[in-house]
C-alpha cells in the first residue's frame, strides 16, 4: 500500500498546483466549489457525446446527465471557479492499487471510442483515464490536442503503437503517467525535452528498448523530482554523461530504474545528486562488482534503498550506517559475502530489512533486536549460523515479517516466552529448534497469514491450541517434521484461498474437512488412512493442487470430478485404493501431473482423460489395470512421462506413441503385451537430443503465486511449488528421479510378450541413458548400430531369444555402467580389448555358445602354448633370455592392462556414483 499512499500524496499535490486560485483536490478527494457555478452547455454536450460512444455496464458514469450542471454534480467532472470551464476529468476506478502490482491485461470497467467532441474542453488541465480503454487507432494523437493539460494519465489503459513525437506539444505538463500499457512503445525521447516543467514522470512497462539516448534526454528535463522507468528495456551501452542537468534547480527525489538491464555504469551518473534522493529502486537488474558504497554514503537523505536481484559482491559496507533516515534496505538476491558487520543500532528509522539470498555467513548480530520501528527482517537463504533467542528480537515491538528460514540457525526460545509483536509472516523453514518440541510462544501470535516452520527438526504431537492459533491464517506447511497427531475438521480454520502443506509427518487417522476455497493441499508421506471421499464434502472449484501419496487410504476414487475442474497435480500414489478409475476424472481437463501408481486400481484407462490435453505426467504403474494401451495416449503432445509398468495392459503397442515428441520415460513393462517393438518410436525426438530441451525439473511449470493482502492492507503471497517424482528401474534397481527427473530418457518394454527383431531404429534415441527389453521373445542379432545410443548408462537384453555374435560396436558405449546380456542365443567370442571385459559373468551367463573373458569358457584358439626344452648347455644363457623377456613382456603387458583396468574402473566408478546419487534422491524423496 505504500505504493498507492504515494501515488493518493502526488495526485493532492498536483491538484492542487494545477487547481490555483481555487480548493480543488480531485473527484475522489471532496471538493468544494462555489454555488454560482454552472456548466458551459457546449461543454456539457461535449461530454454527453464522449460518454455515448462507451460502454459503461457498470454505471460510473450514471451521474452524467441527471442535472444540467456538470460541474458539481457529474462524477469526475470540475470546472474552474473564475469562467466554469471544465478544467479536470478524472475518471479512473476506485481501488486500482491493487492492479499495480503487474502489467496484466485487466478487465476495463469504460472502454469504447473517445468522440472527438471531447476536444471542446480546450481549457482542460488535469485528464486522467487510467485503466480505461479506447479503440481509436488515433487516440494519442487526440490526446495530444489538449494543449494545456498540466496532469496526464493513460496508466493501465491497454494503449499499443509508438508515442507520437506530438507529445511533445504538451509543454505545460507537470506531471506523465504511462505507466502498464505493454503493447506501448517509444523509439525515441527527443519529444521529452520539450516537457521543461515536468516533475513526474511514469513510463513503467513501455517499451523503451530502441531509445538509446533516453539518459542524455532525461537529463534535460531541469525540473524532475520522481522519475519511474521500471521494466522498460532500458540498458546502458557507453559509460553515461551525469544523469540529471548540472543547472537543475529542482532535485531528483525519486528514482526506479528496476527490472531493465542496467549495469553498475549508471553509479557515477548518480553520485553528483546522490544527497538529494530519497527513493532509489535498481532492483532486477545487471549491476555488478562491489557494493556502491562510494555513491551511496552520500546518499544520506535515502528513506528507501532497493537493490536487489543483481550480482553485487562483498558485504554490506559500514557507509550505510550513515543512514539516518533509512527506512527500507533491500539487497536480496546478490553475492553478497562475509559476515554481517553492521551495528544495527545505527539506524534507527529501518522498517524493513532484506538481506536474503546472499553467501551471508557468520552470526546476526544481537543489535538488530534494537530496531524498535523494524517492521520486516528477512535474512533467508544465507549461510548464517548460530543460535538465535528473543534477545535478537527484543526491541521489535512493530515487527510483522520475520524470515529465519533457509540458514543454519537453532532456535532458542524459551517456553514462557511472550513477544512483543504480532507477526503477519513467519518463516523458519530449515532452522533446527532446540529440544524439538513444538514452539509454544505461537500461541500468542493471533494476526498470523502465512506460517512456514518445515523441516524445523521438531518431534512433537502437535497441541490442540494450534489449530486455532490464528483465523487469518492463509497458507500453513508444517512438512519435513515429524509431528504427531490427527488433524481436525478445518473446513472454517482459514480464509482466503490457502495452502496448506502437511507432508512427511506422522500425523495419523482419518482425513476430515478442509476449507472450501482451499488452492493447494498436500499430505503426502504421513499415516493417514480411510476414504478420500472427504473432496467430495469440499466441492471446491479452486484446488490446484492435491497430494495425497504414500499413506493408508483405502477405497475408491470418489466421481465428483466436475468440482475439481481447476486441478494441475493429482498425486494419490502408494495407498490401497481400489476400485475403477472413474470416468468423470477426465473433467479435470487442466490437470498436467496424474499419479495413481501402486494402489489396486482395476480395469481400463478411462477414454475421458484423453479429453485431458496438458498432461505431461501419466503414472498408473503397479496396479491391475486391464486392456489394450488406449490410443488416446498418442494424442496427448505435450507427455513427457508415461508410466504404466507392473498392470495386466495386453495388446500391441499402439503406433500412436510414436507422435508423443516430448516423451522422455516410457515404461512399459510387467505387462502382456504383444506384437513388434514400432519401428516409428525413433519419432520420439526429445529421446534422441542429448540434452533436454526442458528443465532439469519437472514441475516448476506447476508453480503459482498466490497474492493476499494483511489486515493492514499489505500485500503477501505464498508459492505452491510442485517438483515431480517417478520411480523408474534402472541399473537393476528402483530410483526415485525428481529434481533431474527432467534429464532422464529411459525405454523399458521388458517382461512382456513382444517379439520379432530389435528394430535398428531405436538406435537413433541418441539420448537414451536407459534402454530395456529383457524377459520378451526378441529375436534377430543385436543391432551394429547400437554404438550410437552413446549416453546409456544400462542397456538390458536379457531372457530373450537374440542371436549372432556380440558387436564389437557395443565396446564403445563408454559410458555404460550396467549391462545384461544373459539367457540369449547369442555366440562367438565375447569383444575383447574392451571395457565389456570389466562386467560380471552373469551379465553374459546362459548363452551356450558364447566365449571369453569374464565367462569361464574359453574360445578355440585360447589354449596356452607349449613351451619347448632348453639344451642343458645354455640353460644358464637362455634363462637369462627367457628372464629379460618376461620381464619386458610383464611391464608391456601391465601397462597395457593398467590403461584397460583404469578404463574399466572410471566406469564402474561412475556407475557407483550413479547408484549413490539416486541412492541420495531416494532417501531425500522418501526422508528416510
Amino acid at each position: 500500500m505504500g505504493g498507492c499512499f504515494h501515488e493518493l500524496l502526488l495526485k493532492l499535490v498536483l491538484v492542487s498546483i494545477i487547481a490555483g486560485t481555487v480548493s480543488v483536490l480531485g473527484s475522489s478527494f471532496g471538493t468544494n466549489y462555489s454555488n454560482n457555478i454552472r456548466c458551459i452547455q457546449k461543454e456539457r454536450q461535449a461530454l454527453l457525446k464522449f460518454k455515448q460512444g462507451l460502454e459503461d455496464e457498470g454505471g460510473s458514469l450514471s451521474s452524467w446527465g441527471s442535472t444540467e450542471d456538470c460541474c458539481t454534480s457529474w462524477k469526475g467532472v470540475r470546472c474552474s471557479n473564475s469562467r466554469g470551464h471544465v478544467v479536470m476529468l478524472d475518471l479512473h476506478p476506485e481501488e486500482t492499487c491493487s492492479y499495480e502490482f503487474s502489467f496484466e491485461p485487466q478487465t476495463y470497467i469504460l472502454s469504447g471510442r473517445m468522440n472527438t467532441a471531447l476536444l471542446e474542453l480546450k481549457y482542460m488541465n488535469y485528464l486522467d483515464l487510467s485503466f480505461l480503454y479506447f479503440n481509436n487507432t488515433n487516440f494519442l494523437e487526440l490526446i495530444t490536442s489538449f494543449s494545456n493539460l498540466r496532469y496526464l494519465n493513460l496508466s493501465y489503459g491497454g494503449l499499443s503503437g509508438t508515442i507520437p513525437n506530438q507529445f511533445g506539444n504538451l509543454s505545460n505538463l507537470i506531471s506523465l503517467d504511462l505507466r502498464g500499457n505493454t503493447d506501448l512503445e517509444a523509439k525515441n525521447l527527443d519529444w521529452l525535452s520539450h516537457l521543461p516543467s515536468l516533475r513526474h514522470l511514469a513510463m513503467d512497462g513501455v517499451n523503451l528498448s530502441k531509445a538509446v539516448d533516453w539518459l542524455q534526454v532525461v537529463n534535460m528535463l531541469p525540473s524532475l523530482q520522481h522519475l519511474s522507468l521500471r521494466e522498460c528495456g532500458l540498458s546502458i551501452v557507453t559509460p553515461p554523461p551525469t544523469l540529471f542537468n548540472i543547472n537543475s534547480s529542482a532535485s531528483l527525489s525519486f528514482l526506479d530504474l528496476s527490472d531493465n538491464q542496467i549495469t553498475s555504469m549508471i553509479f557515477p551518473s548518480l553520485l553528483r545528486h546522490a544527497n538529494s534522493l530519497v527513493f532509489l529502486d535498481l532492483s532486477f537488474n545487471d549491476l555488478r562488482g562491489s557494493f556502491p558504497h562510494h555513491t551511496l554514503e552520500k546518499a544520506i537523505s535515502l528513506v528507501h534503498l532497493d537493490l536487489s536481484y543483481n550480482h553485487l559482491e562483498r558485504i554490506v559496507p559500514k557507509s550505510l550506517e550513515n543512514f539516518q533516515s533509512l527506512q527500507v534496505l533491500n539487497l536480496s538476491s546478490n553475492n553478497l559475502s562475509g559476515e554481517v558487520l553492521i551495528d544495527f543500532a545505527k539506524l534507527p528509522s529501518l522498517k524493513e530489512l532484506r538481506l536474503s539470498n546472499n553467501h551471508l555467513n557468520g552470526n546476526l548480530p544481537l543489535s538488530v533486536g534494537k530496531l524498535s520501528k523494524l517492521e520486516v527482517l528477512d535474512v533467508s537463504s544465507n549461510s548464517l549460523d548460530g543460535t538465535i533467542t528473543q534477545a535478537h528480537l527484543l526491541n521489535c515491538s512493530l515487527l510483522k515479517e520475520l524470515d529465519f528460514s533457509y540458514n543454519s540457525f537453532s532456535l532458542n526460545f524459551s517456553s514462557a516466552w511472550v513477544p512483543t509483536f504480532q507477526l503477519d509472516t513467519l518463516r523458519l523453514s530449515s532452522c533446527r529448534i532446540l529440544g524439538s518440541a513444538f514452539p509454544q510462544w505461537l500461541q500468542t501470535q493471533k494476526n498470523l497469514s502465512y506460517l512456514d516452520i518445515s523441516n524445523a527438526g521438531i518431534s512433537d504431537i502437535i497441541p490442540e491450541w494450534f489449530w486455532d492459533i490464528s483465523y487469518k491464517l492463509r497458507y500453513l506447511n508444517l512438512s519435513y517434521n515429524q509431528i504427531k497427531g490427527t488433524v481436525p475438521d478445518l473446513s472454517s480454520r482459514f480464509v482466503g484461498f490457502p495452502g496448506i502443506d502437511l507432508s512427511h509427518n506422522k500425523f495419523s487417522g482419518p482425513l476430515s474437512a478442509f476449507p472450501s476455497n482451499i488452492t493447494t493441499l498436500n499430505l503426502s508421506n504421513n499415516s493417514f488412512h480411510g476414504s478420500v471421499s472427504f473432496l467430495c464434502t469440499m466441492s471446491t472449484v479452486t484446488l490446484n493442487y492435491l497430494d495425497l501419496s504414500n499413506n493408508l487410504l483405502f477405497g475408491s476414487l470418489p466421481d465428483c470430478w466436475t468440482a475439481l475442474d481447476k486441478l494441475v497435480v493429482l498425486n494419490m500414489a502408494n495407498n490401497n485404493l481400489s476400485g475403477t478409475i472413474p470416468n468423470s476424472i477426465g473433467l479435470a481437463q487442466r490437470i498436467n501431473t496424474l499419479h495413481l501408481g501402486n494402489n489396486s486400481f482395476v480395469g481400463e484407462l478411462p477414454y475421458s482423460l484423453g479429453e485431458c490435453k496438458r498432461l505431461e505426467v501419466i503414472d498408473v504403474g503397479e496396479n491391475r489395470l486391464t486392456g489394450s494401451i488406449p490410443a488416446w495416449v498418442g494424442e496427448t503432445e505435450y507427455l513427457r512421462i508415461l508410466v504404466l509398468r507392473s498392470n495386466l495392459f495386453s495388446g500391441s503397442i499402439p503406433p500412436e506413441l510414436c507422435h508423443l515428441t516430448s516423451l522422455q520415460v516410457l515404461d512399459l513393462s510387467h505387462n502382456k503385451i504383444s506384437g513388434a517393438i514400432p519401428q516409428c518410436l525413433n519419432n520420439i525426438t526429445s529421446m534422441a537430443e542429448q540434452h533436454s530441451p526442458f528443465d532439469a525439473t519437472i514441475g516448476y511449470s506447476y508453480a503459482s503465486t498466490y497474492i493476499y493482502y494483511n489486515a493492514d492492507g499489505s500485500a503477501g503471497y505464498y508459492v505452491s511449488e510442485y517438483i515431480d517424482n517417478v520411480l523408474l528401474i534402472l541399473k537393476k534397481m528402483g530410483l526415485v528421479y525428481s529434481k533431474n527427473l527432467g534429464l532422464v530418457k529411459a525405454m523399458d518394454l521388458s517382461s512382456n510378450n513382444l517379439t520379432g527383431y530389435i528394430p535398428v531404429e531405436l538406435t537413433n534415441l541418441t539420448g537414451l541413458i536407459g534402454l530395456n527389453l529383457s524377459g520378451n521373445w526378441l529375436t534377430g542379432t543385436i543391432p551394429q548400430e547400437i554404438s550410437k545410443l552413446k549416453q546409456l548408462d544400462s542397456l538390458d537384453l536379457s531372457r530373450n531369444q537374440l542371436s549372432g555374435g556380440i558387436p564389437s560396436s557395443l565396446s564403445h558405449l563408454t559410458h555404460l555402467g550396467t549391462l545384461d546380456l544373459s539367457d540369449n542365443n547369442l555366440s562367438g567370442r565375447i569383444p575383447t580389448g574392451t571395457q565389456l571385459q570389466g562386467f560380471n559373468k552373469s551379465a553374459f551367463e546362459e548363452n551356450p555358445d558364447l566365449c571369453g573373458v569374464p565367462l569361464p569358457k574359453k574360445c578355440p584358439g585360447d589354449e596356452e602354448p607349449d613351451i619347448p626344452e632348453v639344451a642343458n648347455t645354455n640353460i644358464e644363457h637362455s634363462w637369462f633370455c627367457y628372464q629379460s623377456a618376461g620381464i619386458g613382456f610383464i611391464l608391456s603387458f601391465s601397462g597395457v592392462c593398467g590403461l584397460l583396468l583404469l578404463d574399466v574402473c572410471w566406469n564402474h566408478s561412475y556407475a557407483q556414483y550413479i547408484d549413490e546419487l539416486g541412492a541420495r534422491i531416494h532417501v531425500r524423496i522418501t526422508g528416510g
